[in-house]
């Protein structure tokens, strides 16, 4: 079946579009689902608000007495909607796999998968919304009730809207559902892409359900979602989340902004295993950027859904970032950055960390960044849990300049078990700072007041900062505070990574001079 809704008014438009495919017979022989597509435009001539909405289900397969029940019908939508106006422009879609038919005798039958997929670039609407979702048909059961060897329909949804008018606000959201009752897996996977001049909002959903037979789960989650604003001073905001009740929960959300936008990254996934990343980049001005990244990782998980992660970046360049929630959260793994503090910030950290305030000459401190990176407490406990931060900088240095770390604060928790905190500082990958911990107490007196000399720069800066955490206990968690500038210490005292560079020079110089001395 096909179904077309078009509209054009010189105000508001408001089109929807059904179809639904005829189910299969049933008998001796069933037949299968019949299929269904759907379109729909919408047109203002006078900036009046546009929405157009469109789905379509596939036919159900039909139920069969004495052989196999008949397939649910796949459905695939794509680009198949549309609008023009120089107001608010919405659009929807959604797919919906047809649900497989019932056996008699226990032959499997499968149902239909779904997709839906929308691409719109644009540059004339004030405001652009879209959504798109893709269910999996139900699989089957006999006629008694039992659950058998069957498969339940795939999902797949991605959404890419891109505005071009300066000003317009782009939210862009794909949702997947893979269903099953059987053994096989349904995986259900969703991407999510919105680009905007001033605020982008990107959404991916994703879910897979099965059920527990033959001694497993199975079925697998995935979302991806990426915000991006092209304009100073846009927000840009990304969500993915991912749940699965049969196999893997994979979560991956970035974000980007430019100036004092704030980018957000936030991914959080469910499942036996699995892992979330999030990224948000900020560029400032003279070509400097700030890159934030924040995951976990599980490799099993129990009851069905065993793991439960989280992870959030936040970057920004002289924006406003949130505060950190305390060290007993639920926030996961998380990385915020500031790529440009403003000197209230700078002033109330030399006020409040004394050690700090004495490694500096007055007066000589330019702020290169502030920001906090760790993991909370009170996360989801699973086995095999990995966690990260970091936090990655590139600038350029006009003269030779000392670059020092000010470690500010540390909160934590072990839960009285054993905790492995690994954290580095790299400068276009030469290792700079290489510390390990076993111990809060130890962790917690090196993270506290602590000034750290990374050496004498100049020219291109790439710096990146890392903090792993390995632990398998509900309750453990650690972050700490930092902010990165350029001046003149004090007392400058290098780290080991710096000490060892510097005993190489030196090696090299004595080795020119023996060279040259038997040269003569």
């Amino acid at each position: 079946m096909l179904a077309r809704g078009t509209g054009t008014a010189s105000n508001t438009v408001n089109v929807i579009g059904r179809a639904t495919g005829g189910a299969g017979g049933s008998g001796y022989a069933a037949g299968a689902g019949g299929a269904a597509s759907a379109t729909g435009t919408g047109i203002s001539l006078g900036g009046g608000a546009v929405s157009v909405d469109v789905y379509a289900t596939g036919g159900a397969g039909g139920n069969s007495y004495y052989g196999q029940g008949g397939a649910g019908a796949n459905v695939a939508l794509v680009n198949v909607v549309s609008g023009s106006t120089s107001g608010a422009l919405s659009l929807a879609q959604s797919a919906f796999g047809g649900a497989a038919g019932r056996s008699w005798f226990e032959l499997p039958a499968m149902a239909g998968n779904a997709v839906s997929t929308l691409e719109l670039s644009e540059g004339l609407a004030s405001a652009l919304t879209g959504t798109v979702s893709a269910t999996g048909g139900l699989d089957s059961n006999d006629y008694y009730g039992k659950v058998f060897d069957s498969t339940g329909g795939a999902a797949s949804a991605s959404i890419k809207l891109t505005s071009t008018r300066s000003g317009t606000k782009v939210s862009a959201t794909s949702i997947a559902t893979g269903y099953t009752n059987g053994t096989r897996g349904d995986p259900a996977t969703s991407t999510t892409h919105a680009t905007a001049t001033l605020d982008a909002r990107a959404v991916s959903n994703s879910t897979s359900f099965s059920s527990y037979a033959n001694g497993a789960w199975n079925g697998y989650a995935q979302a991806t979602a990426l915000a991006r604003t092209t304009e100073g001073g846009g927000n840009a905001s990304a969500l993915a989340y991912a749940l699965s009740g049969g196999g893997a929960g994979n979560a991956k959300a970035e974000s980007h902004s430019r100036m004092t936008g704030l980018a957000t990254a936030t991914s959080h996934a469910k499942g036996l295993g699995g892992q979330v990343m999030a990224i948000s980049h900020s560029e400032g001005e003279r070509g400097r950027t700030v890159t934030v990244s924040a995951g976990s990782s599980s490799n099993s998980g129990s009851g069905t859904y065993g793991a439960n992660l989280y992870s959030t970046t936040q970057a920004t360049f002289g924006g406003n970032l949130p505060s950190l929630p305390s060290a007993n959260g639920t926030y996961g793994a998380v990385s915020f950055a500031n790529g440009a503090p403003s000197q209230g910030e700078i002033d109330a950290a030399l006020t409040t960390h004394a050690n700090l305030a004495a490694a500096l000459v007055p007066g000589s401190l330019q702020a290169i960044g502030t920001g906090v990176m760790g993991y909370g407490t009170a996360a989801s406990a699973a086995s095999g849990l990995t966690h990260y931060a970091t936090a990655r900088y590139t600038f350029t240095l006009d003269g030779v300049s000392d670059l020092l770390l000010g470690l500010l604060d540390f909160h934590g928790g072990d839960n009285g078990e054993e905790i492995y905190l690994l954290f580095t500082v790299s400068n276009f990958g030469s290792l700079l700072v290489n510390h390990s911990f076993t111990s809060l107490s130890a962790a917690d007196a090196y993270f506290s007041d602590h000034a750290l000399m990374l050496g004498s720069f100049n020219g291109n800066v790439d710096l990146t900062l890392s903090f792993t955490m390995t632990a398998a206990y509900f309750g453990q968690g650690a972050d700490f505070s930092y902010l990165l500038a350029n001046g003149v210490m004090t007392n400058p005292v290098p780290e080991p990574g710096q000490w060892a560079l510097l005993l190489i020079g030196l090696g090299v110089l004595g080795a020119l001079s023996r060279r040259r001395k038997a040269g003569r």
